[in-house]
């Protein structure tokens, strides 16, 4: 059975990764009900969530953000990834959590957020805003929690669908910034959907120009959906 979604082309705004870009988006239908089989067939045609909204960019004259994906099964660490899972080996321990609102979870996420992101709009967001943003009622969402030594290192927010991941966020403590957090989340989400038998982990949006987004190429071999098909992401 077919299901029809009704697309929405949003208004132009500044882009928020490069400089003098402007950027649109197409919308799904929000008043729509999806499910993680429904939203795993989105992904596969470039869309992602943020919330309930399901969305990927259409902007004009612009093809920079890419959706992107890894076949986990085909992923070899590179030598500086070895070094940061090397570094956390035998002190880490990862789980995944349904997502639930945790006091522990939403302080280390205001801490990220105010270090990070203290010029944007996401800094002492509250609890209903940080749940709103990272959760949806159609989604099945972990929190997969990354403890070193007990101590709370970082989450990685995740959707699992019948055939992939997604990661949506992570935030880790920036005290420990040196430790690598952000690719020991993502080695761990890699991890996590081999031990599920899932072939793909959905990374975000690849964008090589943006120091934000560029960092995906380094998880090989990346693919990108690019003019309606996915292709290996090429970083030159």
């Amino acid at each position: 059975m077919k299901t029809s979604i009704p697309l929405y082309l949003s208004q132009q705004q500044e882009c928020s990764y490069l400089d003098n870009r402007f950027a649109r988006n197409v919308v799904c239908d929000p008043e729509m009900d999806f499910d993680p089989l429904i939203y795993d067939h989105l992904l596969a045609e470039g869309f992602r969530r943020s919330g309930c909204m399901v969305y990927r960019p259409n902007c004009q004259h612009c093809e920079e953000c890419q959706s992107s994906r890894l076949p986990v099964n085909e992923f070899r660490p590179n030598r500086s990834q070895k070094r940061a899972w090397k570094k956390v080996a035998g002190h880490l321990t990862v789980e995944a959590k349904p997502a639930a609102f945790l006091e522990e979870h939403y302080q280390l996420y205001q801490k990220y957020t105010a270090n990070r992101h203290a010029d944007g709009g996401m800094q002492n967001s509250s609890p209903q805003d940080y749940m709103s943003f990272l959760s949806c009622h159609w989604a099945k969402t972990y929190f997969v929690e990354l403890r070193l030594d007990g101590d709370l290192f970082a989450v990685a927010v995740t959707d699992r669908q019948p055939q992939s991941l997604s990661a949506l966020y992570t935030f880790f403590d920036t005290d420990k910034a040196s430790m690598s957090p952000g690719v020991v989340a993502v080695l761990a989400q890699i991890e996590l959907a081999q031990r599920w038998q899932l072939p793909w982990l959905y990374l975000g949006f690849w964008i090589r120009e943006s120091p934000k987004m560029a960092y995906k190429i380094n998880y090989q071999p990346l693919e990108v959906f690019r003019s309606g098909q996915w292709l290996k992401a090429l970083s030159e």
